[in-house]
Formats: structure tokens, sequence, C-alpha cells
């Protein structure tokens, strides 16, 4: 009887354990098959039918639709380009060299992956920008407006910067992609 009692307490910590870490995989991993480039992270095969399970259900509790391969790649920013991690209550540059694709979009949203508020600038296209040079551009990120390209942060704590690409020449398959392809996210001030 106490083998078994011992037994069943074994299995049931087992059960424990395993589904802690796996919501822990799920709410704050990033999956196994993700490449950093610089301060982006992105999971290149989340769009295709040789996405792993965790990337997988990560996305399913999300909600989110990943882009197909032929459709174009998505990154995710959690950190600046020094690895600082974002906070609202500081001020940032997203600038460089403009992405090779057709259109892409910058997107502020919250910790959690979700959108912020109901407020218009979260969010930028390539064709929104105002551009002072034909071949680079910059996005300011501060809880007030500032003139030209401007994205509102949240009232505080941090924030998640997702850029995505459409119909790119870039490949992520390819491994060629380097840190200089991407723009870089700077930190400008703190209050």
């Amino acid at each position: 009887m106490r083998q078994l009692a011992f037994l069943f307490a074994l299995c049931l910590g087992s059960m424990c354990l395993g589904l802690g870490i796996t919501y822990l995989a799920l709410t704050r991993g990033q999956g196994f098959d993700v490449l950093h480039i610089g301060p982006w992270v992105s999971a290149p095969k989340s769009g295709t039918l040789d996405i792993e399970p965790y990337t997988k259900a990560m996305m399913a509790r999300s909600g989110q639709i990943p882009l197909g391969i032929a459709e174009g790649m998505s990154f995710s920013a959690s950190r600046d380009s020094q690895g600082r991690p974002l906070n609202a209550s500081c001020v940032y540059h997203i600038s460089g060299a403009e992405p090779s694709a057709r259109v892409w979009t910058v997107t502020l949203l919250g910790r959690d992956g979700q959108a912020l508020g109901n407020s218009d600038h979260h969010s930028l296209t390539s064709q929104d920008l105002v551009r002072m040079s034909p071949s680079s551009f910059d996005i300011t990120l501060a809880s007030y407006a500032r003139p030209l390209n401007w994205l509102a942060l949240p009232k505080g704590g941090s924030f998640l910067i997702m850029l995505r690409l459409y119909d790119s020449s870039l490949s992520l398959s390819s491994g060629a992609l380097r840190a200089s392809d991407l723009p870089r996210i700077e930190r400008e001030s703190c209050s």
C-alpha cells in the first residue's frame, strides 16, 4: 500500500512538473526553431508544414495567423539594438535602410502579443511613411506625439515591436539574412 501511494505521488508530481513546464514554454517561450538577427526574432518555419509543435501551440493560443513562406516574413523585438528591454517610458527610433520588400509594416503590440488600445497610431506601413531620403527611414516611438513618423507607446511597462515584410526578396531559409538587412532600434532617452 505504501509503494502504491509513493507511485501515485510520483506520477502526480511528474504530471504537475510536465504541465508547468509546458505552460511556461507556451506563455514565456519563443519556440525552439527561432532565428535571432540583431534585436529581431523570427520563426522561419511558422508558415510551413514543418512548424515545430511549441511554436504552433503558441500561435494557436495567441490567435496569430502566421505568414505563409511565399507571403512574407515576420519579426518581433522585445529589446533594443543594445540588448536592453523595451520600456514604454523611453523614446526609441526605428531606422535604417528601406527593407527589401514590396510592402512592410511596423506595429506596436502589448507584451502579450495583442494589439494596443484603439488608437490608430500603433502601426505604420511603408506607404504611410514620410521619407527624408529615398532609401532610408526613421520612425519615432514615444508616448506623446512627435513630428513626421510617430507611433504611440502604451502608458507604461514593456511592449513588442512587430515588423512584417510582404513579398520580400530576402530569405530566412537560406541563412543569408544579416542584422544590417533589418532596421535598428535605438533608445533616445528615458523619463
